[in-house]
């Protein structure tokens, strides 16, 4: 049970399953307005392993619409874990509500996010191995077959989509593992869940499919999309939808007239969900990217990585990784092709993240 004030014993949040939680310090505030914390899961006798704790307070007297998503969210969070089990999926190990606090523990990841390593790259002047690209993208593939393809006890498919996907969510532990966090913005049919009554972009703007940004309907492909805009950003430093050399004009030139509102109303709820600085520009890029910008954001790439490269392919890059898949030798030494990784938009997307757990 959660304590007040300055015990000299350890503070306990919950206890579940012959296991207790206790808490060490604040880590600021999640994706969704929940509390993030650094704790550590223990027996009576041993400490076990450290972990994240995500909790939100449930105040007396009537809760306000964030509070109320938060707390929704975060249950739906432990909810779904049950049904997610994947080596590179963060394991949520206990959940349990205590007087009006609601807790869920998770696996707490050591190592660099993607987002983390492109700036390493940008710093030194040379991309990641093409081979750890590849590893990169297969592990987070598997992970979301695995996502999208869950069922519940009576085989009915449960519909999953991730829609947080983006360099921050994807994580590189210093053993080689790769993590995907974060499945607080994910969408479900899972009974009970919360719904949102206004269709906005749910994820980070900049790693949004078209169809979400654009309010249509959303599947396991709008995943997918994303997984592509990350790898791009993580094997070049680009972003597909930041486009320097086009003004909004410039954009706006290529869709019909008839078109523009969609878009226009698209920016509109980009901004009520708290993306004003950024909604123009990356809604528009969205509606209007053609093959050629796609062709022009690969251009470093070699033709393996630009085209699906068969089975065959995957397994012979993936034989040229150092013995457990290490990301500590690529760090020390980043071999591949290509030139200089440039960073582009990159402190527009910083302006609108907000801190994960993880």
């Amino acid at each position: 049970m959660a304590t007040a004030g300055n015990p000299p014993g350890p503070v306990i949040l919950f206890s579940q399953g012959g296991f207790s939680y206790e808490y060490l310090q604040s880590l600021g505030v999640g994706s969704q307005g929940e509390s993030l914390l650094l704790g550590r899961k223990r027996t009576a006798d041993n400490i076990l392993e450290d972990v994240i704790v995500k909790c939100v307070a449930l105040p007396p007297g009537e809760l306000s619409a964030d509070t109320r998503r938060a707390h929704s969210r975060l249950a739906e969070e432990a909810r779904l874990a049950a049904y997610l089990k994947h080596r590179c999926l963060i394991r949520v190990l206990g959940h349990q509500q205590v007087g009006a606090t609601f807790y869920t523990a998770l696996e707490h990841v050591r190592g660099p996010t993607l987002n983390e390593l492109v700036g390493l790259a940008l710093e030194r002047g040379k991309p990641f191995s093409e081979a750890l690209i590849l590893y990169v993208g297969a592990e987070v593939a598997s992970a979301l077959a695995h996502v999208h393809t869950r069922t519940d006890e009576h085989g009915r498919p449960l519909g999953i989509v991730h829609r947080n996907l983006d360099t921050d969510t994807v994580r590189l532990t210093w053993r080689g593992a790769v993590k995907l966090a974060d499945f607080g913005r994910a969408l479900s049919q899972l009974p009970g869940r919360y719904a949102t009554t206004l269709r906005r972009p749910r994820g980070p703007l900049f790693f949004t499919a078209p169809e979400a940004l654009l309010n249509w309907e959303m599947d396991a492909r709008s995943d997918l999309f994303t997984v592509g805009l990350v790898l791009l950003e993580f094997a070049t430093g680009r972003h597909l939808f930041d486009a320097p050399d086009k003004t909004l004009d410039d954009m706006r030139a290529l869709l019909p007239v008839r078109q523009h509102r969609r878009v226009e109303q698209a920016v509109r709820a980009a901004a009520k969900a708290g993306h004003a600085d950024v909604a123009e520009q990356v809604l528009w890029s969205a509606a209007t990217f053609t093959s050629a910008d796609v062709e022009e954001a690969t251009a470093p790439l070699s033709p393996a990585l630009k085209v699906h490269p068969g089975a065959a392919a995957v397994q012979g890059a993936l034989g040229a990784l150092p013995d457990g898949c290490g990301v500590g030798s690529d760090l020390a030494s980043t071999a591949g092709g290509g030139g200089p990784v440039r960073r582009t938009g990159s402190h527009r997307r910083d302006q609108e993240g907000a801190d994960r757990g993880g």
